[in-house]
């Protein structure tokens, strides 16, 4: 049994089966403080199973301060996960971040707990992700490394961290002159894909809160704690999710792992081997570009209609 140190927000909507297997492990780690966000309802249907969700994540039996932010009117998810975020961090200055399809292995809080107090001073870090994409390749001599990418399927941060943020950057060619001074891509197809998602985000093309924070990061030459083995496992995808609806994704339900006691590496420097395989693992950025393109092109105009039906 664990007892976590620092506060968790929970961000949650409208599924009562994900936020009642969420909450069973949250029970196990009896939190002291825990932040519950909801966005309000799109329709009817969404009426009754928020109110439901809601019901089951206020379930405390625990001595525990439970702070609510639910709201009546649908703010849509991209607003919803920054205000959420927001709030939080008005609030604490260090904690834990989990959306309610993020089901995350008990050795999650303990890095987080240990690795937010060990890191709480030090400016080149930025947040602690639960997520591990290598597909069992071990990156460099610790229990874990650092990233320029921020996976946010179960993370912890500081308020240092997330000051001035904004959802949408004001200014693309200034935001786009800062992030390309940290030299951060690895050739021109991924400098392009970022200019591009860059680009539609500040102009309103394609706003996601998660993007948007990404981008906040790579602005504050921010890294990213990895761990060595996956600590959270993502079991919101299918017709029900917001953005992740292919059930059988390679990243759905990704097994987690204990990660034993943390050895910390020596250097806080981005591994770039492990930088490159989400570049091209979780993004295929390769696969965007001329000739792999083509190879890929039929999958992805089958996906491309899967979507469009969907919404």
């Amino acid at each position: 049994m664990y007892k976590v140190k620092n506060p968790i927000l929970i961000r949650l909507f409208n599924r009562p089966d994900k936020i009642r297997k969420l909450m069973k492990v949250i029970k196990k780690v009896k939190p002291s403080e825990l932040y519950l966000f909801a966005d309000g309802p799109r329709n009817k249907k969404d009426d009754y199973l928020i109110k439901k969700t809601r019901q089951i994540a206020t379930n405390i039996n625990w001595k525990c301060s439970v702070k609510k932010k639910f709201f009546k009117k649908n703010l849509g998810g991209p607003l919803a996960g920054y205000e959420g975020i927001c709030w939080f961090f008005n609030s604490v200055d260090k904690g834990i971040i989990l959306e309610d399809d993020n089901i995350p292995n008990i050795s999650f809080f303990k890095f987080c707990d240990e690795l937010l107090e060990y890191y709480k001073n030090d400016p080149k870090v930025g947040m602690i992700t639960g997520n591990n994409f290598q597909n069992g390749k071990f990156r460099g001599e610790g229990s874990y490394y650092f990233s320029k990418y921020c996976h946010i399927w179960g993370w912890a941060s500081w308020k240092r961290s997330i000051e001035n943020w904004k959802l949408i950057p004001k200014n693309f060619s200034k935001t786009k002159k800062v992030i390309m001074s940290n030299k951060i891509y690895f050739d021109q197809n991924e400098k392009k894909f970022w200019e591009k998602n860059l680009f539609d985000l500040c102009k309103g093309k394609k706003i996601h809160w998660d993007l948007s924070l990404f981008f906040h990061f790579l602005k504050k030459n921010f890294l990213t704690v990895t761990p060595n083995v996956n600590l959270v496992s993502n079991i919101g995808f299918g017709k029900d999710a917001s953005n992740t609806l292919l059930e059988k994704d390679k990243f759905s339900k990704m097994k987690v792992y204990s990660l034993g006691k943390i050895k910390h590496p020596k250097k806080v420097i981005s591994n770039t081997d492990a930088d490159r395989h989400v570049s091209n693992y979780n993004y295929g950025i390769r696969y965007l570009y001329f000739p792999y393109n083509l190879i890929v092109l039929p999958y992805r105009i089958l996906r491309y209609i899967y979507f469009i039906i969907k919404n």
